[in-house]
């Protein structure tokens, strides 16, 4: 049954953050991110997104706002708290 198929199936939890900053300063931070995560092979279709094996972030400026939103999905909650806002930081830092 769907049950049973849907126990098998690994669990993760997310996270999201929104950094307010300008465009441009984003725009800079996010390619950065991006060359100092190259051998991870970042995907940049929407934003930078970056797999780990058992995690993943994503980080996009927003349509509607200056600003970066950056989610990230863990095994855990605490994990997946930890890696958005290790990047959050990390953008942070590119930023200012």
């Amino acid at each position: 049954d769907v049950d049973s198929l849907l126990d098998k199936l690994p669990k993760y939890c997310s996270s999201s953050l929104k950094l307010e900053c300008g465009s441009q300063g984003a725009t800079n931070a996010l390619r950065s991110i991006a060359k100092k995560y190259a051998c991870e092979r970042p995907i940049l279709i929407d934003g930078v997104r970056i797999n780990f094996k058992d995690s993943w972030v994503l980080m996009r400026q927003s349509n509607t706002e200056p600003a970066v939103r950056i989610m990230a999905e863990a095994s855990t909650r605490d994990a997946a708290d930890a890696l958005s806002s290790r990047f959050a930081s990390e953008l942070r830092s590119l930023i200012n």
